[in-house]
């Protein structure tokens, strides 16, 4: 059964420069998008739950740009009917903390990433008492589970999966998602050799 939407509240900025998204209702916000992402009606800007059901967050139509604001600090931020939640310009330079992290010289490099399947937390644990899943230096195979993604309190695996782009076997270089990092689908969350 598909996630229901709620669209967000939309007011145009004073001096033109973009728009501010509003709370279509009270419940709580998670999955929040990063500064810098650029973001159109096609996009979601994460899940409001209200009395236990998620709905996800649509952006109105007729609004593009780059997100202008921190996500919240709070993984289930409450929200009130129409409190700001974040700015969109439509100018900006897409900027993601992930991408801090990966030196332009590796991507030029074509190197070897195993990347999130979908937006989540990364875990590298199953728990905070419990051993890495693995670790820096690691020789992995197809089918090993190097960390979990939570989506909305679902852990899910993340597995080392072989295809056209990866091998069979591969040592882990560097890991560049933290543990406890919100990622994004298609981030890079180690590099391979």
């Amino acid at each position: 059964m598909p996630i229901p939407q709620l669209e967000l509240l939309v007011k145009s900025l004073a001096d033109g420069s973009g728009w501010e998204l509003s709370a279509p209702s009270v419940g709580l916000w998670t999955n929040a998008p990063e500064k810098g992402e650029r973001i159109d009606s096609s996009t979601d800007i994460g899940v409001l739950l209200i009395l236990e059901r998620a709905w996800t967050l649509k952006v109105p139509k007729d609004v593009e740009g780059f997100v202008d604001s921190e996500p919240p600090e709070r993984k289930h931020r409450p929200m009130e009917y129409g409190e700001p939640m974040l700015r969109v310009l439509r100018e900006g330079k897409p900027i993601h903390a992930s991408q801090d992290a990966i030196p332009s010289a590796m991507e030029d490099q074509g190197g070897l990433y195993l990347r999130a399947p979908q937006a989540g937390r990364f875990y590298r644990r199953p728990d905070p008492e419990s051993p890495l899943y693995a670790e820096e230096g690691d020789e992995i195979f197809s089918g090993r589970t190097i960390g979990l993604l939570e989506v909305m309190k679902t852990f899910n695996p993340v597995k080392y999966v072989s295809d056209s782009d990866l091998p069979e076997k591969a040592t882990i270089d560097k890991f560049l998602a933290r543990d406890g990092e919100d990622v994004q689908e298609g981030q890079p969350l180690l590099s391979l050799s």
